[in-house]
């Protein structure tokens, strides 16, 4: 692509203000710049701006329609709710802007390949979070299972699990005024796309498809432990399950799933896939957004432990240490853009694979799951 590509920033939330200015350097080093922010709250719109160098060459916009009518950009990062990504891609790419989506591209397999294939006829680049295979760790572990390092799969566990959203240190001096949500109640709305799979199992998923095929079945339990959440003296009614326990077969491989909004925890904070093998098992361990470890431990010998950060020295001051994982999607999204290639690991074809398993698995859990009527207060 010759000349200047513009960029827009779509959904301007926490998201968003952890990754600025790593997006920033990113768009920088590759004749790239970014030329508008949209998001409904002009309080986002004032955070995020004041972490982007040159504002007063920003526009700044409300809607996406408007933004998109004032052909400011060639490019847009949409990170706004899951339920909204599927209409405000399609509006994008109809416009002739190139998209990126923070997790997930849309909520089913149909609606993934109309994108893939409306980008296509359209030749622009889609970009679909995650693509896990991006990274050094989950890279290094396809390396390991295709040269037969771990034997024959036999089995694999994998989990994604967080306290919920609205005890993360960015949200807690947020006072949206009355009538307008805070930021983190879209998590627990099905129809906006809360819940834990979508924004968070997700990511092992993205992986597991990619890396050995599609899912075949889902035996699953999901359970709304949360449904009235009171914070600072209002209410929102979660409709979304906050927590899914279960079993499945990845291209024929046994895999048991668990997922929730529940509590931290000391080893398995964010994520932990386990792979067992006939030879060996790979442990692949996300410690925080910048720091992954593999541990390989063969049926005989010593186990041995592999370091893979996203970033290493100069990089993490570059990009910074936060939502690691965006920055490099977001990375390969404007590389495929500027040398008019497709993009690789975070595409639409495993976008719709890891949708179709997503489905699956909450199919599985609305027939088996059950609504509590425990309550939750503040804390």
């Amino acid at each position: 692509m010759s000349g200047l590509l513009r960029v827009g920033l779509v959904g301007c939330g926490v998201i968003t203000q952890r990754t600025a200015a790593g997006i920033a350097a990113i768009v920088s080093e590759r004749a790239a710049a970014i030329t508008a922010l949209c998001d409904l709250n002009s309080s986002n719109l004032d955070t995020v701006a004041g972490k982007l160098a040159n504002t007063e060459q920003i526009s700044r916009f409300t809607d996406l329609d408007t933004l998109l009518s004032a052909e400011c950009c060639d490019a847009l990062i949409l990170a706004t709710p899951i339920g909204m990504h599927f209409a405000q891609v399609e509006q994008a790419l109809r416009r002739g802007v190139h998209v990126y989506t923070h997790k997930t591209l849309a909520g089913t397999r149909a609606e993934c390949e109309q994108l893939d294939a409306l980008a296509r006829q359209a030749d622009l680049r889609l970009a679909a979070s995650p693509g896990q295979v991006l990274l050094p760790a989950y890279e290094r572990a396809v390396e390991l299972i295709a040269n037969g390092v771990l034997g024959r799969i036999v089995s694999v566990d994998a989990s994604a699990e967080a306290a919920p959203h609205r005890f993360e240190a960015e949200r807690q001096d947020e006072a949206p005024r009355e009538g307008d949500p805070y930021s983190w109640e879209w998590y627990h709305l099905k129809d906006a796309g809360g819940g834990p799979l979508d924004d968070m199992f997700v990511y092992p998923l993205a992986f597991l498809t990619e890396a050995f095929g599609e899912l075949d079945e889902a035996s699953v339990y999901g359970e709304l432990v949360t449904p009235r959440i009171e914070w600072r003296g209002r209410v929102v009614e979660a409709t979304a399950f906050d927590s899914y326990t279960g079993v499945g077969r990845i291209a024929g491989t046994p895999v048991t799933m668990r997922s929730s909004f529940s509590s931290n925890t000391q080893h398995d904070r964010w994520g932990t896939i386990v792979i067992r093998g006939t030879r060996a098992a790979l442990e692949i361990v996300k410690y925080n957004d910048l720091d992954y470890s593999l541990y390989i431990t063969p049926n005989s010998g010593p186990a041995t432990a592999e370091e893979h950060p996203v970033f290493r020295g100069e990089q993490v001051q570059r990009y910074g240490d936060r939502e690691c994982h965006v920055l490099v999607d977001i990375r390969e999204f404007i590389d495929a853009v500027q040398e008019h290639r497709h993009v690789r690991g975070a595409t639409a074809a495993n976008a719709a694979r890891t949708a179709s398993a997503l489905r699956m698995i909450e199919d599985s859990a609305a027939r088996s799951g059950i609504r509590t009527t425990r309550q939750a207060g503040a804390n």
